[in-house]
């Protein structure tokens, strides 16, 4: 023994020691209940309840309370009810708590106070002579006896406590209509309110489905039931259904200060929730404690208070309902027996289905019975909600009731700026004239939750500047975002195993619901991922598969936290600081392209079929059909002389000044950055060593881990597989790679990269002629490569007209079309600036340095910037920079 607990009957002042127990080997600390052993750190009060009851010799049919407190003995002589146990500092335990939360140390055995003290039926209600000492309470099957025995000892302050009490309760609501619309009138073959209220006197399941709201956590379930009322009123008026003029909202939860436990389990399933009901309907403060009442002391009223023939664990989901009706018509006598539409909202279901999966089955199975025969003149209406996806979909089909399910769709980035403009944040002019801002919003993702935080710390940092808006840094509300969405979500704990959907993200590979990750020491499924509310999964056009989505906020912060060296290329590419990455589409491609084959190698692939590498693009026919393999520690390499070095008409490969493609300029130290004369914008600088861990040629300069420079490739081509090269300005094809195919045959992928600009009169368009120009030259280059097969990818944002590239042998095109399959859902988007109205911080966007964006700021304050030509001369840029500008095409005049 290492301790004890003193303990004392307050009933008749009996003290008696509940002692704590060691183990020899390794100082584990328990008790002993009958044969049984409890761990110190981890046994409930409810637990121990039953080790105090047998040592203080209670009866069985004792209802004990038991307190914490620390006093003498004679000090609790004159104490004979719960009042003098306050006085002195007492502190009722919680059966659901844990024993240590009340007592983190254990008490030395020569410690002579008074630690725990039992009472008997801690609430009393008066009985006549023949019932003293007996705790009196309603039968909890008549709903007469429950309703007169609440009004009798209970303060009544009816009304709905909102399930949002966050910063997003003030939103206004959007992107809900498709919701209330299949809650309505059903989806398919699936009744909704209107189909059932027109058979409520039928009582086939088939007609009743039950309505859930199931989605990852932050998208709105709650905000939903919130405002359900409002919602199914404006339903009933517009299809003219005066039944719905009495209705009643209760909005439950198995969360929050009502959160599911294993008092739960005791009183099993419906009286879980019937107690819920009457708390949140009647909202009841007991008229003796009115401050400090609570669920957990109200539900602990409830199951000590019954007469002889019930008690709680009787009470009924029907029975509840009965005396929210008797109620009702208290309160409204004028029409005799009215219908009564009873809205049952219950949040956060999933967490009863974590504490007891049986109770929760039981559950269901009571509430579809209850939609089927409801009490006299009530119409119910249940909607389960929670992030239980999978879970209910199975226990759901145990009850052989179909699930509704209600659609809560993500916010569009229009919808998430209305609710900013609502809120009064700012207005129209502000989000034209601030780029950040509006990236911002589509970096959200449409993400209810996520949107709030942002909108909560603008508020902030609004109120912190006085009201000045302009002076709010998008940049810092967003990493405090971040930072919020780390702390809700623990996405920095999640990086490691997330890994491999973030790549099938990245990648948009599809997945079946079932498929299974390894995290920590279980598999979980993606359906079960979903249900976590850590991904969404989106159907496929076609099959039975699923897209893995997550908000772009998400991914950043995944890729940020993930120590894959298959996601270094993808950190540079969503850096928040440098939002646009298309500035250079040339070097985007070859991060891009190394990318997708790490990833790829992270997801187990050693080889794999060119087909499948290049997902999402249109392929010629006769295509390679062949399986290339992919290569460990890549780099990024740009050559200084063009390859092949070739002697064909240098006119053919010269870049028309008037034509609208793009061929950066990279040779010199800032080939992949525009050029910057402050340290706020980042640049790839060389590094002081030029030696190379891997290679030592007198031509290889290492810029750092993932990037080099040398003259050409190398000669033996199985050397070259490690590398995605960047070609020299006027060569043939922009970007290329070598792989091999067996063990003396290589594929060389030569990209040819054309990019929009927006001076010219109308948007460029590939035809079949430009298309055929550079297959030819590319074929023609291809017998200078030492490769036993070759490829032409062409990589475009422009649209196509009447191209086929289908004779085109060896081909593949990615254009306007196939964009969003080839490159994924989570690149950034080509933001258009508004050059004269846009914010000084905004212009780092377009790769300004601090100087030029000052003389910007300046100049158009005099009169406004008219085209590029007008930037080149008044704001003295260089003729490099001039030519990006025009090429990326970003600018709005």
């Amino acid at each position: 023994m290492v301790g004890s607990y003193n303990c004392l009957r307050l009933d008749n002042k009996y003290v008696f020691q509940v002692e704590v127990y060691e183990k020899e080997n390794d100082n584990t600390k328990f008790f002993e209940i009958g044969d049984k052993k409890y761990l110190f750190e981890t046994v409930r009060v409810g637990q121990l309840t039953k080790l105090i009851s047998h040592e203080g010799k209670f009866k069985d049919s004792d209802i004990l309370n038991i307190w914490k407190i620390n006093a003498k003995k004679y000090d609790l002589n004159p104490v004979s009810n719960e009042d003098g146990i306050e006085k002195l500092g007492g502190e009722l335990m919680e059966p659901e708590q844990s024993f240590v939360n009340y007592f983190p140390d254990v008490p030395n055995a020569k410690n002579v106070n008074i630690h725990i003290f039992g009472l008997i039926s801690f609430f009393r209600v008066k009985a006549g002579p023949s019932h003293q000492g007996v705790t009196q309470g309603p039968n909890w099957n008549d709903p007469s006896s429950i309703y007169e025995w609440i009004k009798q000892l209970f303060t009544l302050n009816r009304g709905r406590n909102r399930l949002v009490k966050t910063y997003g309760a003030d939103f206004v609501l959007l992107k809900r209509d498709d919701t209330i619309e299949v809650l309505w009138n059903g989806f398919t073959t699936l009744s909704g309110i209107a189909t059932r209220f027109k058979n409520r006197d039928r009582n086939d399941k088939g007609l009743h489905p039950i309505p859930v709201l199931a989605g990852g956590p932050g998208i709105g379930k709650s905000r939903f039931l919130d405002e359900v009322e409002e919602l199914i009123k404006k339903k009933a008026e517009e299809s003219h259904n005066n039944a719905f003029t009495n209705m009643i909202v209760i909005n439950t939860t198995y969360g929050n200060s009502t959160v599911a436990d294993d008092i739960d389990e005791k009183i099993q399933a419906q009286a879980s929730l019937a107690i819920r009901i009457l708390f949140e309907y009647f909202r009841p403060k007991h008229q003796d404690y009115p401050q400090s009442y609570n669920f957990v002391s109200f539900r602990s009223y409830c199951r000590q208070h019954h007469n002889n023939s019930s008690d709680v664990s009787d009470f009924t989901l029907d029975t509840a309902l009965q005396i929210i009706y008797k109620d009702f018509v208290q309160i409204n006598p004028t029409t005799p027996n009215p219908l009564l539409v009873l809205v049952l909202g219950i949040d956060e279901f999933n967490k009863l289905h974590i504490q007891n999966k049986d109770v929760c089955g039981k559950l269901i199975h009571a509430i579809g019975g209850t939609m089927c025969g409801p009490p006299s003149n009530i119409f119910f209406i249940p909607i389960l909600s929670g992030t239980i996806e999978g879970p209910l979909n199975d226990y759901i089909s145990g009850s052989m009731h179909q699930p509704l399910l209600l659609p809560l769709y993500l916010l569009e980035d229009d919808d998430a700026i209305a609710i900013g403009k609502a809120m009064k944040l700012f207005d129209d002019q502000y989000v034209k004239c601030h780029p950040y801002f509006r990236m911002s919003i589509g970096d959200i993702g449409g993400h209810a939750k996520t949107l709030e935080f942002f909108y909560q710390i603008f508020k902030e940092q609004l109120n912190q500047k006085d009201g000045h808006i302009n002076k709010i840094k998008t940049v810092n509300v967003m990493d405090d975002v971040k930072s919020a969405v780390k702390r809700k979500y623990h996405l920095d704990s999640l990086s490691e195993w997330m890994t491999e959907p973030l790549a099938k993200a990245i990648l948009g590979l599809p997945v079946n619901k079932k498929d299974t990750i390894k995290v920590g020491d279980e598999f979980k499924s993606y359906q079960d991922l979903s249900s976590m509310g850590i991904l969404n999964l989106i159907p496929v056009k076609k099959g039975k598969c699923y897209n893995v989505r997550l908000p772009y906020i998400w991914v950043f912060i995944l890729v940020q936290s993930s120590e894959h060296s298959g996601m270094d290329y993808w950190k540079s590419m969503i850096d928040y600081d440098e939002p646009m990455h298309w500035q250079n589409f040339e070097m985007f491609n070859a991060k891009f392209w190394a990318l997708r084959l790490s990833l790829f190698r992270l997801l187990g692939y050693k080889k794999i079929n060119l087909g499948e590498l290049l997902k999402g693009a249109k392929f010629s026919r006769g295509f390679p059909n062949v399986e290339v393999s992919l290569p460990k520690d890549l780099k990024i390499c740009k050559l200084r002389h063009q390859y092949p070095d070739n002697e064909f008409d240098t006119e053919d490969n010269k870049m028309d000044n008037d034509d609208n493609t793009k061929d950066d300029e990279m040779d010199n130290d800032e080939d992949d950055e525009m050029e910057n004369d402050d340290d706020d914008d980042d640049e790839m600088e060389d590094d002081d060593n030029t030696e190379d861990d891997e290679m030592d040629d007198d031509d290889m300069e290492r810029v750092n881990d993932n990037y080099t420079k040398m003259d050409c490739p190398y000669l033996d081509i199985s050397k070259n597989i490690s590398y995605t090269f960047l070609n020299a300005d006027g060569a043939v094809w922009d970007v290329f790679v070598f792989l091999r195919i067996t063990k003396d045959k290589f594929l060389c992928i030569a990209q040819q990269v054309k990019i929009t600009s927006v001076d010219a009169n109308k948007p460029m368009t590939i035809n079949q002629a430009l298309f055929n120009n550079e297959y030819t030259k590319v074929t023609k280059a291809m017998k200078c490569v030492p490769a036993e097969e070759w490829v032409l990818l062409f990589l475009t944002n422009a649209d196509t007209r009447n191209l086929s590239i289908k004779m085109n042998k060896n081909s593949a095109l990615v254009s306007r079309n196939e964009f969003l399959e080839f490159y994924g859902y989570t690149y950034a988007t080509n933001e258009k600036i508004y050059i004269n109205s846009t914010d000084e911080d905004s212009l780092r966007i377009l790769g300004f340095s601090k100087k030029e964006r000052r003389r910007i700021c300046e100049k158009r304050q005099e009169t406004y910037l008219t085209n590029y030509d007008d930037i080149k001369t008044r704001i003295r840029i260089s003729d490099k920079k001039f030519r990006k500008l025009k090429r990326d095409g970003r600018i709005i005049f």
